[in-house]
């Protein structure tokens, strides 16, 4: 028996990648094997091992040698090494047939994990399949891309330096009064400073510590956004100034006196489309699977019979992670 299982992993591993194997003829004549038809459907399903009736396809066998490393060179060189392949296989079918012995082929978490593998290879072969199959022209990102073209809008961003002035923590009149003749003093010498000498400014008057040495620059600013560090009264501020190197007013707020200055802005522009052509494609084509996925499982439905024990689903025990749940225990077969 040794000597025939040899034989047959012998004239079968060539399909693995192992390397090309004469086939034994009754005639003792050797040929060399077509890998393509070798590898068929049909082929891969013929039986190359029987234990007790059941068979090993060639699939399994080849599957098993693919896996163990069969790309290697030499990996199967010898009898003994491809003994030990066709001996698991076999050790494998025995144990699967003593469990099914004992029932356990109907235990509910196998039929679980069967039915979730059914499922995966289904989804694998059959509806990603027809999703592969979906195309988005040209023609239907244009019209896409026209009928959002709000979407693709960039709003008008401002970028703009500043030098806070902080108000001291304890309400005083007369500090607050010389603070903000102090802030005039500093505004008069920033209207007649650069943007560089504005930094220096910065740097040497502002409070504001995260933007004290970078020239008090913030990043770009939109209307729209909201930006969680600087007061409604600063953004607006920062819109109403419209040439670069304008200096705001002083403006005042709960915790400080501000003043800004442009230092650069862009209007409002709409992406052209092919800079968003690529995520319409991404978005129609995700859009047309959900649709796709949406209809097949509708049409699904529509043809099942459905029937809910609504006493049972009802109980709120069931819909709680704590809940017992008592499997079954496979039983002895009976003789």
């Amino acid at each position: 028996m040794k000597k025939t299982y040899v034989a047959i992993l012998a004239l079968l591993v060539v399909g693995a990648g192992i390397g090309s194997y004469g086939v034994l003829r009754k005639s003792d004549v050797r040929g060399r094997l077509d890998l393509k038809a070798f590898t068929s459907k049909q082929s891969l399903e013929q039986a190359v091992i029987s234990v007790n009736q059941a068979p090993i396809s060639l699939g399994m066998l080849l599957e098993e040698v693919k896996k163990k490393g069969g790309h290697i060179p030499g990996r199967f060189a010898s009898d003994e090494q491809r003994q030990r392949v066709i001996d698991e296989l076999v050790h494998f079918e025995l144990l699967a047939q003593e469990a099914k012995k004992l029932n356990y082929h109907n235990d509910p978490e196998i039929q679980l994990a069967y039915k979730k593998m059914l499922v995966a290879k289904f989804k694998r072969e059959q509806i990603q399949t027809q999703l592969s199959e979906i195309v988005i022209n040209d023609e239907m990102v244009k019209e896409y891309y026209n009928d959002h073209l709000d979407t693709y809008k960039e709003p008008a961003m401002h970028r703009i330096a500043m030098i806070m002035l902080k108000k001291p923590l304890i309400s005083d009149k007369n500090k607050t009064k010389a603070l903000k003749k102090k802030a005039g003093q500093v505004r008069q010498m920033a209207k007649q400073e650069d943007i560089a000498g504005f930094g220096k400014l910065a740097a040497k008057y502002s409070d504001d510590l995260q933007t004290k040495y970078k020239g008090g620059a913030l990043p770009w600013l939109s209307k729209s956004a909201r930006h969680f560090r600087l007061e409604p009264a600063i953004v607006k501020a920062a819109f109403n100034m419209e040439k670069k190197g304008e200096i705001s007013r002083i403006i005042e707020t709960g915790n400080g006196f501000y003043i800004l200055k442009l230092i650069d802005h862009r209007p409002q522009k709409t992406k052209p489309l092919e800079a968003v052509k690529l995520q319409i494609q991404a978005d129609l084509k995700t859009g047309l699977k959900q649709k796709w996925l949406d209809d097949f499982h509708k049409k699904l439905k529509a043809n099942a019979e459905i029937v809910t024990n609504d006493k049972i689903l009802g109980e709120d025990v069931i819909w709680k992670s704590r809940a017992i749940v008592h499997s079954s225990v496979p039983t002895f077969p009976t003789r």
